[in-house]
């Protein structure tokens, strides 16, 4: 039976040995795998890398200098306003029959209206003392009515008797 016991530790002991090897040998694998997986990625990743810098390098030496296209504008502008100013220099005296009637039309309504704010105020207490004045004429017009009328009823009273 000891024999029996030995053989079968021994066949047991194989079985995790085997086990253990495989075990060991499927890890190795898995790792140069993830290995030689890590290594392409980073090889990709830098050649995208140089890619991009060697597009970056392009798009820059493509790039003009603000300087030179500014200089461009800055001339087409000032060439313009020059000539601007040329036409309306030839055209003053048009300018001036044209737009003086205007000016004085807009400066005579513009007196209008500020003097219109003064007058309205001047206005509204001339209206005021006379509503009053008028109110006081008709309150004592209203008194002599009514003093009227009681004089008048005495008086017939005094006929009657």
């Amino acid at each position: 039976m000891l024999s029996l016991l030995q053989e079968f530790q021994k066949q047991k002991s194989a079985k995790s040995v085997s086990h253990a090897s495989a075990l060991t040998n499927k890890k190795a694998t898995l790792f140069s795998q993830a290995q030689a997986q890590a290594q392409a990625m980073r090889d990709e990743g830098l050649s995208y890398l140089e890619q991009s810098l060697a597009t970056i390098s392009g798009l820059k030496a493509q790039q003009s200098s603000p300087d030179t296209w500014m200089a461009d504008i800055v001339h087409l502008f000032s060439s313009r306003v020059a000539t601007v100013e040329g036409v309306l220099h030839q055209n003053k005296p048009f300018q001036v029959d044209v737009f003086d009637p205007e000016q004085q039309v807009i400066d005579a309504g513009y007196e209008r209206l500020t003097n219109h704010g003064l007058q309205r105020g001047a206005t509204r207490k001339t209206l005021s003392k006379t509503a009053k004045r008028e109110l006081a004429i008709s309150i004592e017009q209203q008194k002599l009515a009514t003093e009227a009328n009681e004089l008048i009823k005495n008086l017939k009273k005094l006929v009657q008797l």
